[in-house]
């Protein structure tokens, strides 16, 4: 079915042809996504059964899956090497059935490349959405809970963006605007490395409804100091004022607010299920639930997140846990992160 997404890859036409050689203004919008794969250098394929990842997050595991499919040629999971592909067709005529011909080449076929071919009569996109509010990663210290934040409105974003607006709920397309809110963006709070950090083209720009939905936020709490920042913020939005707010969103005053936000994500995630692991890992993740709560009632007042790997990419991510205590300090929010996982002692 054509969303806003593929209706926007069909606009560049000329973009995706130069992507996926071959493919034509009539194909269907999957075929658009799979180009879209090509064009971004995004190209994965899993086997047994043969699907290609069009997007993996905490919040969704999605996949376009080609229909009656064959292959032939040799195929390497692991290789890092530079993919290019094209597309043609035969059949559809004189009573033969129709059929798509992708020849995909891993690296320079001269210099230790491969190639295969897929052929194929169509293409569907299978979508799996998760529960998310819980998850977090902790690749850098300090502003944990923050980071968490910025992190989990980056997902939606690329939810609604890979996905279409329709994959989010009402409360999900809301919060997902925040990645648009500069003081809590990668700007000041990044959840991963500079070298992996997107930014929007003009990241000081401040989204109109990304400032209502932050505001919205503080008039539930009902917190005069708060709400002023922030409209005081709208009214002048410099990067300066960024600047200040997000030094403001740091400290114990603003607590608060950044609890809700945790909140917020956390009650748009909870509408879809956990992850449906096999038993031998879901034994393993309820074990890590259970040693992380005895570590958390310890500690009250603390918040518990995990990391998971995902359901169809195997990669080194494995079941663990974080509890963050939250204290006060002087003026500023402190948080300290107990890392838990089954291999050490409770």
């Amino acid at each position: 079915m054509e969303n806003e997404v593929t209706a926007r890859f069909r606009a560049h036409l000329r973009e995706m042809e130069e992507a996926l050689p071959g493919i034509r203004e009539d194909d269907p919008g999957e075929v658009f996504l799979l180009a879209a794969l090509f064009r971004d250098g995004d190209f994965l394929m899993l086997e047994d059964p043969i699907r290609f990842v069009y997007l993996l997050n905490d919040t969704a595991e999605s996949f376009l899956v080609p229909e009656n499919v064959t292959m032939t040629g040799t195929f390497r999971q692991e290789s890092e090497d530079p993919v290019s592909a094209s597309l043609s067709r035969e059949g559809g005529t004189n009573g033969r059935p129709f059929r798509y011909i992708l020849a995909v080449r891993q690296g320079d076929l001269y210099h230790g490349g491969t190639s295969f071919v897929l052929f194929f009569t169509g293409l569907h996109q299978e979508n799996h959405f998760y529960r998310y509010g819980r998850l977090g990663h902790f690749w850098l210290k300090g502003d944990e809970l923050l980071r968490q934040v910025q992190y989990k409105a980056e997902l939606l974003r690329d939810k609604r963006a890979y996905l279409g607006v329709d994959s989010c709920t009402d409360e999900e397309r809301k919060l997902a605007w925040l990645s648009e809110y500069p003081p809590l963006s990668g700007l000041f709070f990044p959840a991963c490395d500079p070298e992996y950090l997107r930014l929007r083209d003009d990241p000081w720009d401040l989204n109109e409804t990304a400032a209502d939905v932050m505001e919205d936020l503080a008039k539930q709490l009902e917190n005069p100091r708060i709400l002023r920042a922030l409209e005081k913020y709208h009214e002048n939005s410099t990067r300066r004022a960024a600047g200040h707010v997000a030094s403001l969103l740091r400290t114990n005053a603003f607590l608060p607010l950044i609890l809700s936000l945790t909140k917020a994500f956390e009650s748009a995630g909870s509408v879809y299920p956990e992850r449906p692991y096999k038993e031998e890992d879901a034994k393993k993740r309820q074990a890590l639930e259970r040693k992380a709560c005895r570590i958390l009632k310890s500690h009250p007042g603390s918040l518990l997140f995990y990391e998971e790997p995902y359901l169809s990419w195997k990669d080194e991510v494995d079941f663990s846990a974080y509890v963050i205590e939250i204290r006060k300090g002087l003026y500023r929010i402190r948080t300290r992160v107990f890392p838990v996982s089954l291999s050490e002692e409770p």
